[in-house]
Formats: structure tokens, sequence, C-alpha cells
């Protein structure tokens, strides 16, 4: 579960590399300046405990203040990648999995539906995870069978450093496309790798 949870973090984190590339911004110059809240949402776990540094790199990245403030406040509490997305879907389908439940088109139609809906209002700090599982467990059925889930919650900690790193990554990455798109970015301040985060992190 691991394996799949961190392969399946690679693959979202390559989507929101693609997604900057057709909105016109250079992945590698992305990276280089997002590496410091990253690996501090790495070790961290905590996405609000993050905000201040998130606000601070898409600053640093030639994003609008307002833009940088609300996507990054929204984000750390709502539609997060790894916690409320990747994390429960992959629980759901290995509980299933498991129990012999019958996994059919309207079962994964339901499950991307709960998914989608529970991940509205999840907080930012470190275990929530395991809240929005059960409660996504519960909505498609499964609920009774949420002590099953005792050896992944065993090493959620391990789980939850990458499900942290993507939701971060996933907030600079639609701050920046809200910007572009608002035409209110400074193109040349994100090429400019001399513009450094103004705090005392860097």
């Amino acid at each position: 579960f691991i394996v799949a949870l961190y392969i399946a973090v690679i693959i979202m984190f390559l989507v929101h590399m693609i997604l900057l590339s057709v909105f016109g911004f250079n992945p590698i110059t992305y990276i280089k300046k997002a590496i410091p809240v990253l690996i501090l949402a790495f070790t961290s776990r905590s996405s609000l405990g993050c905000l201040p540094v998130t606000i601070e790199t898409l600053e640093s990245m030639g994003c609008n203040s307002s833009t940088s403030t609300f996507v990054s406040s929204l984000g750390s509490t709502t539609g997060m990648n790894g916690c409320a997305g990747i994390f429960p879907a992959m629980l759901i389908i290995m509980i299933s999995n498991i129990t012999g439940y019958p996994i059919n088109l309207g079962f994964m139609i339901m499950a991307l539906l709960v998914v989608t809906i529970s991940s509205i209002g999840i907080a930012g700090v470190p275990g929530t995870a395991t809240t929005s599982a059960s409660i996504n467990l519960s909505a498609v059925g499964l609920g009774q069978y949420f002590d099953l889930t005792s050896p992944i919650l065993a090493v959620d900690p391990i789980l939850d450093m990458a499900r942290t790193m993507l939701n971060i990554n996933g907030v600079l990455t639609t701050s920046l496309i809200v910007d572009k798109n608002l035409k209110q970015i400074d193109m040349n301040k994100f090429k400019d790798m001399n513009a450094k985060i103004d705090g005392s992190f860097m």
C-alpha cells in the first residue's frame, strides 16, 4: 500500500507538471523554487503549518499576493489531492478487494462522488485523512470494515508525508494557473532564480 500510494503521488505530481507546462511555466524552474516548501510539507505533514511559506513561495514565483493568499488558504482545507483524493480512493479499493465487495461501475461512480464531496472542508493538520477515510468507507457501505484499515493506519505518518507534499504542490500549481488566467502573474519574476522568499526559511 505504501509503494502504491507513493507511485500514485508521483503520477499526480507529473500531472501537475504537465498542467504547468501547458500554461507556459517551466517545470524545472518551478521545482527549483518550490522544493523548500515541498520539503517542509513532507517533514511537517501539515498543510496549514506550511501556509505562510506557501504564500511566500508563490510570491517569489511572481504570483499576485491576493491570488496566492486566497488560493493557498482555500487549498489548505479543501480539495487536497493526497489526503482527500488519492488516499481515501485507494483505501476504498483495498477494503473492497479484502472483503470481496463487488467493484462495478455504479460502485466506482459512488466512490468518486463520495471522495469528491468529502474533500470539502478537511482540516490541514496531520491525521485528518483517517477521519476522511472513515467517512468515505461508511458512505460507500464499507463502514463496518473500518477495523481492516488498522495496518494502514499504523504506518500513516509515512503515507501522510507524501500526501501533504502533494497537497501543497496542488496548491502551488492551482495558484499559478489561476493567476496566469487572470493575467496577473509576473513571468519575469517566475523565471528569475534570484527572486527568493523574503522570510528566514530560505
